[in-house]
């Protein structure tokens, strides 16, 4: 980078003070994600995959790929997880998981946030260093890296993006110098941590591969012998990690090419179409119009992570434009390309972009990396000429780094705050449990709502899936039985920058058996004038009576439901419902207020799932949903069960 003003070519060296400098940006890394670990994220962030990581890596500790599904995929299903064969595995290859899990072993799974994002560190440094031969600039931008805000909100988190990127960074720097200064056991430490990134993140690895080695290609193109040489070693490297990942694939899919995540949802893949991220939930459509949106926004939100933010990334783009024609140049193109550009393929894109102004944009975090090196140049071009408007540079982009990375900072804080009542749900359970939670996966709602791989644990969780609790509850005996419950509607749930703290609440539960069961519902008027007409449901029958046509305000009207095993299938739930309007019709529409009662028909015999839960229509957008409350204020119904003959 002679020509910019920034370096001169010569051998990089490593002096005491730059080992010192290095060894305290690691040591300021370490603290940064300790504290932000347990300060920012005390609950996990909004991420999902964090708990589906952790128990990926229990699953590793007993050498269980794949643990059993206890004969109940339906109730033991994880989030982003496949179940087969009676078996359930992520969706993730290992490699992650592995780290966690050695970081386990060693301490504790921070220790493996530790050691990633001092690889995310230590890689900017090692990139920069090798293409620019500017031991300070390298310096400079390894210290943009940790004062950047993407390293508070992924590297403090149980995800895979900031160790794919240390790996990746070291895996760029071994290649090149290994091909610039022939090393052969260089280009084969690039291959293994190739093969690294390969068990961790397939995909990053292909697009970490194409991008370093079009540079090497392009830069070591006269010399056809050594990069064909290179090329072999790069392979020899590579191919034990890339065959366990294969043979991992052959052991939870059956195929050595069949990855997990299509096994988990045949629609969750690469390409355009419809794409869906588990089964239950909607189909997507994925189209080119939906990628270039979904990027854009990527792109738009990624300043607010960068170090200077907005005034960052003009810095970056500055100093690209003055090294244009450079090698270094080149590199860090094909570096910043590859991603945004392999990524439009990949429907995930679309899914994150929800999120990406909360957490960043994570299959963009290499760029950070890349726009560190950027920035240091441009801060060195200026501060070599004039070293005050240096100064000045480098406070201005850090006071502009401040209101975004804070507000960021402290967005994904109140968003983990919200989580703590579900990691504090189940502190007063005492002895065996089994825990019902709210929906189709474990792990989606609650994120501590995890199981371990035996399926043995003091307190299981199991989904909720209404009357089929029921034969659940009989398979497992001797465990009191609750069901975990919040007020809050799913989409009140979904990760947003004020986020609601839901009420989570225990509702002990038990199996009483009737042969007719005597419902007496008390229905308090809300309004004056109103229709009040009371619904029975039992999956077999629906029955409907209107109470009053023009209601008095606070005014108490009862009726009575009598349910026995003529009036009902085999597997359902009884409701009795109140709905209010000003006319029989609109009354109709919906029960406004209702109790639900799963039940199990055997013979004559009724097996009921008591006590009934408590629901409330409410509208959210344009529709309505039933929100679960521990009271209703106009609804009140007092089941009397008649014993079952001995």
């Amino acid at each position: 980078m002679g020509s910019a003003g920034v370096a001169v070519e010569r051998p990089p060296r490593t002096d005491r003070r730059a080992f010192l400098i290095l060894a305290l940006l690691a040591a300021v890394t370490v603290i940064i994600t300790l504290v932000a670990r347990h300060v920012v994220f005390p609950a996990f962030s909004w991420n999902r995959d964090e708990p589906v990581y952790l128990w990926q890596a229990n699953g590793l500790r007993i050498g269980q790929f794949a643990p059993t599904d206890g004969g109940a995929p339906s109730f033991f299903h994880p989030w982003l997880s496949a179940a087969q064969d009676g078996r359930l595995f992520s969706q993730y290859t290992p490699g992650w998981a592995l780290a966690l899990l050695a970081g386990q072993l060693v301490a504790s799974a921070d220790l493996t946030l530790v050691l990633a994002s001092v690889l995310a560190v230590l890689g900017t440094y090692a990139l920069a260093r090798e293409l620019t031969r500017d031991t300070t600039l390298a310096l400079v931008a390894a210290a943009l890296m940790v004062a950047s805000p993407i390293l508070v909100i992924q590297g403090s988190v149980y995800l895979s993006y900031m160790f794919t990127l240390g790996m990746g960074l070291f895996f760029v720097t071994a290649l090149i110098s290994g091909t610039r200064r022939p090393s052969a056991w260089k280009v084969l430490v690039a291959g293994f941590l190739l093969g690294c990134i390969f068990i961790t993140r397939p995909f990053d690895a292909v697009l970490w591969g194409v991008a370093a080695y079009a540079f090497v290609v392009v830069e070591q193109w006269r010399a056809k012998r050594e990069l064909g040489l290179a090329t072999l070693l790069l392979v020899i490297g590579f191919l034990p990690l890339g065959i366990a990942t294969l043979v991992y694939n052959q052991r939870v899919t059956g195929s050595f090419t069949t990855f997990p995540i299509t096994v988990a949802d045949p629609l969750d893949q690469f390409g355009f179409g419809l794409r869906r991220i588990m089964p239950g939930f909607g189909r997507d459509h994925y189209g080119v119009y939906q990628a270039l949106r979904s990027s854009a926004k990527h792109l738009f939100y990624m300043p607010f992570f960068l170090f200077g933010a907005y005034l960052g990334a003009i810095a970056a783009l500055y100093a690209l434009w003055k090294i244009r024609g450079q090698r270094a140049a080149l590199a860090l193109v094909f570096l910043a390309a590859v991603f945004p550009l392999g990524y439009v393929f990949f429907w995930g894109t679309q899914v994150s972009a929800a999120t990406t102004n909360l957490s960043g944009p994570i299959y963009y975090v290499p760029l950070y990396a890349v726009a560190s090196v950027l920035i240091a140049t441009a801060i060195l071009m200026v501060w070599r000429r004039r070293r005050n408007r240096g100064i000045v540079l480098v406070l201005v982009l850090a006071v502009a780094t401040l209101p975004l990375g804070i507000n960021r900072i402290l967005v994904n804080k109140r968003i983990s705050d919200s989580q703590i009542p579900w990691k504090q749900s189940a502190d007063t359970i005492k002895g065996r449990a089994l825990v019902f939670v709210q929906g189709s996966y474990l792990m989606f709602v609650s994120p501590f709502s995890t199981n371990g791989p035996k399926l043995d644990d003091r307190i299981l969780y199991a989904i909720d899936r209404g009357p089929a609790n029921i034969d659940f509850i009989r398979s497992r005996p001797g465990r009191t039985v609750y069901a975990q419950t919040t007020s809050l509607l799913p989409d009140e749930l979904l990760p947003q920058a004020y986020p609601r703290t839901p009420r989570v609440s225990l509702t002990r539960l038990h199996l009483a058996q009737t042969t007719r069961l005597v419902l007496d519902a008390r229905i308090t008027a809300p309004a004056a004038g109103d229709t009040i007409i009371a619904s029975l449901t039992t999956d077999a029958i629906t029955a409907h009576r209107t109470l009053t046509t023009h209601a008095r305000a606070g005014a108490v009207y009862e009726t009575r439901w009598t349910v026995d095993a003529s009036s009902t299938r085999d597997l359902g739930t009884i409701r009795v419902g109140a709905g209010f309007g000003r006319d029989a019709a609109s009354a109709r529409v919906r029960d406004v207020q209702r109790e639900s009662i799963p039940y199990r028909r055997s013979g004559a015999v009724l097996v009921l799932l008591m006590p009934p839960r408590m629901e409330l229509s409410v509208k959210y957008g344009k529709k309505h949903e039933y929100r679960v409350v521990t009271r209703l204020r106009h609804l009140q119904v007092t089941p009397t069960l008649e014993a079952p003959p001995r």
